[in-house]
């Protein structure tokens, strides 16, 4: 299990006896985010009931695995719902603009996409230009696409 508190990773090795428990770890501040599985040794899905929007952003920007970071941001999604496009659009303008992979990268534009599909298209042939061997036939498609 791992949790960050001000930036910084904490790791406590669990023993599972298959029966249910209550895990405790001592930290020296609030979590910014926990996972149980950080490294995702474990084959498993976990679902989290209790996690607020802080904590997902926080796993949005920060968690170690792309994957993490791709179910915060659909999470995120949900829990701000449509009712906050623009704090949603700049968390996911950030992903696209900041994030290490370009799957996390993709996934943060069809969100965008479902929210906001101007600066969507915008972000996806600004993407499609600043790559120097982009095939041409791609971006003009798009933008061709754009025009409709």
């Amino acid at each position: 299990m791992s949790a960050w508190v001000n930036g910084k990773r904490f790791d406590r090795t669990l023993q599972l006896t298959g029966k249910p428990d209550e895990l405790v770890m001592a930290l020296p501040g609030q979590p910014q985010l926990v996972q149980l599985d950080p490294d995702h040794f474990w084959m498993k899905e976990l679902r989290w009931k209790h996690r607020n929007v802080a904590e997902w952003t926080y796993a949005a920007e920060h968690a170690p695995w792309s994957v993490d970071r791709i179910a915060a941001l659909k999470e995120l999604d949900l829990k701000l719902g449509r009712g906050h496009k623009a704090e949603l659009a700049s968390l996911l303008e950030a992903r696209i603009g900041n994030d290490a992979s370009v799957t996390v990268r993709n996934a943060a534009l069809r969100e965008l996409a479902g929210i906001n599909p101007a600066a969507a298209r915008v972000r996806a042939l600004a993407a499609l230009k600043a790559v120097p061997d982009a095939q041409q036939l791609t971006l003009s498609d798009l933008e061709r696409g754009m025009t409709k």
